[in-house]
Order: structure tokens, then C-alpha cells, then sequence
């Protein structure tokens, strides 16, 4: 009997000892585990930190400021834009720079938009294996000044585009496009710089709408006078007073007044008392079809409800009797 307690007693402390042991066994086997995948895992990551290191340095990703492609629409010099932007992005795109570069689509991007002939720029993306896209959108002639004898292409802000860099917008028709002639403007801005006042925009965006319009393919406009523009006004209209006008080739003038675009150019407002700006076309248009070019007429006056017009004085050296008609 005692010997059989023993072994009953000598049973129950195994167990009991293989009990407490137990959680430390699993323990050690589940650091071994542990160890095992961390060191895969180091391993992995040294590998890839090596392919990341082979990737950057190899020469099949590598960028430099000839790296960079982007829209060159047909108002653009091609060539002499792209040496532009090519020296802006220069200090970005430095010796060492590649494809991968997490930081570098931004810098781009940014670095453009110092430029002042960009308006926006949308995207840079990565083309594999060495090439940036950038999704830029550049400032488009819309008219040109004449100052002492110079002509200067401008945009819809006013900005001085100069020629080596862009080329005069022509309608579909290539007509030419009218000067935009302001008689008090003494200086020119720098290359890049913004024209003083608010005329000059005004007079760009007419002349875009003018080509939009088609109104240059039925009438030869040889200048946009916005010398009046934004000027105090008295009540009622005169003919002193024309915010814009039209000079034509045969020599009439047009009284256009104010615009429609006024109203997106802050500090001015267009009268309302004066018809809108497609009625205005509606109204030369229909003239026209009876006088062509507007030959024989002094003036239209596109100002008032019903448009008023002045025949010229001579035609072809005939003197006609000036009179007043109202439609």
C-alpha cells in the first residue's frame, strides 16, 4: 500500500510540474517563431532597400530637365517654351534625380507655376521609364497693343506675352487681328508683367469674342479704342463718351460701349442700359447685309435699343447729304 502511494504521488508531481512548464515551453517555441520571421523579414526589407538602391541608381530611370513633356498648343513657339520651362525645372531636376522620386511631381509642378506665362498646371505624372508628363495650361494670346509703334501680343488679364515665345491668334479665316489701341498708355510692362488698368483686358477679351463670333471674317476691324473705358459717365450717351469703338478698314466706326465682359473685370460694370454683347453682333450682322464692310457709313451705334447709323459724308469722292436713321 505505501508503495502505491508513492507512485500515485510521484505521478501527481510530474503533472503538475509538466503543467507549470508548459506555458514556458510554448513561450520559447513561439519566440523561435518570432526570431525565424524577423529575420525573414530583415532580410526581405535589406533585399528590397538593395533593389530600391540598384532601381534609383540605375541609368534607365534617371531624369533631367529634358525629361519633361507637356501640351505646346499652336500659339506657343514650340522650341523656345520648352528652353524655358527646361531652365526653370533645372534646380529640381538635378544630377541624381530619377523616376521614383516621391517628391519630385510636386516640386515640378510647383517650379512651373512660377513661371508667368502659366495659368494652371493641372498634373505631373510619371511615364516609365525616364520621362514627366506635365498637364500645363498656358496663357493665350487674346489681342495686341500698339505703343509707339510696337505691337505687343497680351492675353485676357492683360499680361505682356512676348513675340519669341508666342504667335499672334488668327480666326479661321487667318484674318488679322486688330490692334487694341489705348491713346494714354505711356510704358510697357516687362516680359511677363501686367499692363496697367483694366482696359486693355477689356479690349482682349472683345477681340476674342469678335473671332468667336466670326465677326472679323465679315468686317475688317483694324483696331479696338478703349481709351474711354471705365471712365465717368454723365447721364445719357454721347458720342464723346464710347467706352470702346471699332475702327474699320473703310474707315467707319463702330460705337460698341461697354461689354459684357465687364461684368468679369473687377471695379467695372456694364451699363444697363445698353444692349448685350451678342445682340450687338446680331445688330452688325443684319447691318451689314445692306452695307457690306460698311462702306458709306461714318458710324453704327450699337449703344441704343434700335441701332442708329451716320452715312459718310463722301463715297468714292460723291458728297452725300448726312442724315440720321433710326431703325
Amino acid at each position: 500500500m505505501a508503495g502505491k502511494r508513492k507512485k500515485k504521488a510521484s505521478s501527481r508531481s510530474s503533472r503538475t510540474s509538466r503543467w507549470w512548464m508548459a506555458p514556458l515551453l510554448f513561450s520559447l517555441r513561439t519566440l523561435s517563431w518570432l526570431l525565424v520571421l524577423g529575420g525573414l523579414a530583415l532580410g526581405m526589407w535589406m533585399g528590397a532597400a538593395s533593389l530600391w538602391n540598384a532601381l534609383t541608381r540605375h541609368p534607365s530611370f534617371s531624369l533631367t530637365a529634358g525629361s519633361i513633356s507637356f501640351p505646346e498648343p499652336e500659339y506657343v513657339n514650340e522650341a523656345a517654351m520648352r528652353d524655358v520651362v527646361r531652365a526653370r525645372i533645372s534646380d529640381v531636376i538635378g544630377e541624381g534625380a530619377h523616376i521614383f522620386d516621391r517628391e519630385l511631381p510636386g516640386a515640378v509642378g510647383e517650379k512651373l507655376l512660377e513661371l508667368p506665362w502659366v495659368v494652371e498646371v493641372e498634373d505631373v505624372r510619371r511615364q516609365l521609364p525616364d520621362r514627366l508628363w506635365a498637364d500645363v495650361r498656358f496663357r493665350e494670346p487674346a489681342g495686341k497693343v500698339e505703343l509707339a509703334g510696337r505691337e505687343y501680343l497680351i492675353d485676357i488679364d492683360g499680361f505682356y506675352l512676348p513675340g519669341e515665345l508666342y504667335k499672334a491668334r488668327r480666326d479661321p479665316e487667318d484674318t488679322a487681328m486688330p490692334v487694341i489701341v489705348h491713346k494714354r498708355l505711356r510704358r510697357s510692362p516687362p516680359r511677363g508683367g501686367q499692363w496697367e488698368g483694366r482696359a486693355l483686358p477689356v479690349g482682349a477679351r472683345l477681340c476674342r469674342f469678335l473671332v468667336k463670333e466670326s465677326v472679323l471674317e465679315v468686317l475688317d476691324i483694324k483696331e479696338i479704342d478703349v481709351t474711354h473705358v471705365g471712365e465717368e459717365r454723365r447721364r445719357g450717351l454721347s458720342a464723346q463718351e464710347v467706352d470702346v469703338s471699332l475702327l474699320t478698314g473703310s474707315g467707319a466706326t463702330v460705337r460698341w460701349g461697354t461689354t459684357d465682359e465687364y461684368d468679369r473685370i473687377e471695379g467695372l460694370t456694364r451699363r444697363v442700359d445698353e444692349p448685350g454683347d451678342r445682340r450687338k453682333v446680331q445688330e452688325l450682322k443684319r447691318f451689314l447685309h445692306e452695307y457690306p464692310r460698311l462702306e458709306g457709313v461714318e458710324y453704327i451705334d450699337l449703344r441704343l435699343k434700335h441701332t442708329s447709323y451716320k452715312p459718310a459724308s463722301t463715297v468714292d469722292g460723291i458728297e452725300i447729304v448726312p442724315e440720321y436713321i433710326a431703325e
